[in-house]
């Protein structure tokens, strides 16, 4: 049987629920008190709480099939073994996609959060944080850039130069420019499968697909579809959605 209520810790501050401590609880699924005001009543299952259907580590409780990793950097993966409730762990690392992150007294891989920027139209601005805009003008508007340059993040640009359609209520981008590495990449309206890659002679790329341009040995792969990702790490350090 089960008990459900309130003790405040002392002799004073107490109640139980009527319907505690009786068969009821135990026959719950025939017995539901769902939606009678003023009560209420849940079924712990037993393969959550009892030692003998998992693994202790750390004072913690493991669930079989419980996976973990057991430092910081996560280097050492750790599981719950279903058969015999005894804990092996392995060396094994996160993901590129994936950051160490504690919670509780262990640490587990966590997907990194991605955002998505997509201009489209004429012109219409969907920016990282889900709101919308509309920039009507012929100026040049930055997309996306690290606002300060330190040593361990790479320094990267994209900005949009926009034109007026016919007439100066409606514009569309006329050219699209991409700053990494030390090269500028520029990508004129109509290009159709070329790009303008300054310094001209530094140039060394080739065409992977119709799409993927390759920088030689740096190993850039650009998506002219201005389909740029970046990292966990940059959060905070991106400057987004400005007119220059």
């Amino acid at each position: 049987m089960a008990q459900a209520g309130f003790n405040g810790g002392n002799l004073t501050n107490f109640f139980s629920l009527p319907g505690s401590r009786t068969p009821d609880i135990v026959n719950i699924q025939e017995t539901t008190n769902v939606n009678v005001p003023g009560r209420w009543a849940f079924k712990v299952d037993g393969k959550e709480i009892d030692p003998a259907n998992g693994c202790t580590s750390r004072g913690q409780f493991l669930r079989r099939g419980e996976v973990f990793w057991d430092d910081l950097n996560c280097t050492i993966k750790c599981r719950c073994l279903d058969f015999n409730n005894e804990i092996y762990c392995q060396e094994a690392t996160c993901s590129p996609y994936e950051m160490c992150e504690p919670k509780g007294k262990f640490f587990y891989c966590s997907p990194m959060e991605t955002s998505t920027c997509v201009v489209f139209g004429e012109p219409h601005y969907h920016t990282f944080d889900g709101f919308l805009f509309h920039f009507q003008g012929s100026c040049a508007y930055l997309l996306a850039r690290q606002c300060l340059q330190t040593s361990s993040l790479p320094f990267f640009s994209v900005e949009a130069k926009n034109e007026h359609r016919g007439g100066s209520a409606v514009s569309w981008v006329k050219e699209l420019s991409v700053e990494v590495n030390g090269y500028k990449i520029l990508i004129p309206k109509g290009s159709y499968g070329k790009v303008k890659v300054r310094p001209s002679s530094s140039f060394t790329g080739r065409w992977r697909s119709e799409r993927v341009f390759s920088l030689g040995k740096t190993c850039l792969d650009l998506l002219v579809l201005l389909f740029t990702v970046c990292t966990k790490e940059m959060h905070s350090s991106l400057c987004l959605a400005n007119t220059l």
